[in-house]
């Protein structure tokens, strides 16, 4: 292992961050970059050693190498074969357990530049559709699909059995394309109709509401790691920019730009939003205003500004009670955190914001998404809209000009 050297401008020798691997393999020397970090180049070393112990004596890795193998990042695989040390050709094993090829999988999906949570959530998918499955060879639909009903019959929605069932899919391409035989033995299987059983239905909270229910938080006490007034904050920031918990709790002092200036934002970070791209939102001027007195105390640019909790609902439950807001309505319609979410998009369509601006400020894929899932007005918006239209009776209708008779 070591790392190169180079020469600064002024003349001065310093090393570069990232480790290097030398391997040597049918008598040459060879060069492999490794990552910046010592240990994990080091583990990547003894495991190419052992590999390159397997090949020159003709045997087959074992499957921790081979799983090893099939979660290599693309780049550092084109390397290895181009050395000869592994053959791409061949592919995954089909006659190895399919647990190794589910654990290969997920490492794919690490490297691939998804989130830990991420991968960690779709591989376990994946994994309880196919639970039972020994060997890729005896994967069937009609297993998966018993597997789903099972699913749906203890407690899961058909969302989620959705999900899972993309999952599943996901994993049998990433195989077929990494060397297994096909063709996609859940090629047949279709995702239900989800709308038919929604378990969770979110309503957006009206003006009033949203006032009451900041004033609450700052007149609040402490709770879930979060005074009164960063609570208030954080529930402003969240229903006039969209943002989900996820991507509020990884924003820092770094994150806001321009607090002090007429065109205030703030930037999320491409492994921080959903959607895996980076983005710059705008905030209202009164907000940033708030924002920068409020973070003015914070000492480095790293520190979190909304320490948000992984179960949100709890703590906005708090603040929901002393504003004396129900947490469901009379249809069973939830308000929780991700509700300011969908209070966010509502008011875009109340303020007759086009259709292709809110689908850009929210940061959905399909226009579709956006008003159909996330829209939501009272039933007295709606009568008002209905008595909006033209008057089509007969003393409303608009007169021929050519026959005003």
């Amino acid at each position: 292992m070591f790392r190169t050297t180079y020469k600064t401008p002024k003349g001065e020798t310093k090393k570069l961050r990232r480790w290097y691997l030398e391997v040597r393999y049918h008598g040459r020397a060879r060069r492999i970059p490794g990552t910046v970090d010592h240990r994990a180049t080091q583990a990547l070393g003894h495991k190419l050693e052992r590999l390159i112990a397997h090949r020159e004596v003709g045997e087959t890795p074992p499957p921790d190498l081979l799983r090893f193998l099939a979660g290599l990042p693309e780049r550092l695989a084109r390397r290895l074969a181009c050395i000869g040390i592994i053959d791409q050709r061949k592919g995954l094993d089909p006659a190895l357990p399919l647990l190794g090829h589910l654990e290969a999988w997920e490492a794919s999906l690490r490297s691939s530049g998804n989130t830990l949570r991420h991968a960690t959530q779709r591989a376990n998918q994946a994994r309880r559709v196919l639970q039972g499955t020994t060997t890729w060879v005896v994967v069937s639909a009609d297993g998966a699909e018993k597997r789903l009903a099972e699913l749906r019959k203890g407690g899961r929605g058909l969302a989620s059995s959705n999900a899972h069932l993309a999952a599943a899919r996901q994993f049998c391409k990433w195989a077929i394309a990494h060397g297994l035989p096909g063709p996609d033995p859940l090629v047949s299987l279709k995702p239900m109709n989800a709308r038919a059983d929604r378990k969770v239905t979110r309503r957006a909270l009206t003006a009033d509401e949203l006032r009451r229910l900041v004033e609450a938080a700052e007149r609040g006490a402490p709770a879930y790691g979060m005074d009164g007034l960063t609570r208030a904050l954080l529930y402003r920031v969240a229903a006039e920019t969209g943002l989900r918990a996820n991507e509020l709790r990884s924003l820092t002092l770094a994150s806001f730009e321009g607090l002090e200036g007429p065109r205030p934002a703030v930037r999320l970070h491409a492994g921080s939003s959903k959607r895996r791209r980076e983005d710059l939102i705008p905030l209202r001027v009164e907000t940033a205003r708030a924002i920068a007195v409020r973070v003015g105390n914070y000492a480095t640019f790293s520190d979190r500004i909304f320490p948000v909790p992984s179960k949100s609902a709890p703590m906005i439950r708090v603040d929901l009670i002393a504003a004396g807001i129900a947490e469901r309505d009379a249809s069973n319609r939830r308000i929780d955190f991700h509700a300011l979410r969908v209070t966010f998009v509502t008011n875009l369509a109340r303020a007759g914001v086009p259709m292709g601006l809110a689908q850009t400020l929210a940061r959905h894929s399909t226009p579709v998404l956006t008003f159909s899932i996330y829209s939501q007005f009272a039933d007295s918006e709606q009568r008002d809209a209905v008595n909006n239209l033209p008057d089509l009776g007969k003393h409303g209708a608009p007169q021929d000009v050519d026959n005003p008779g």
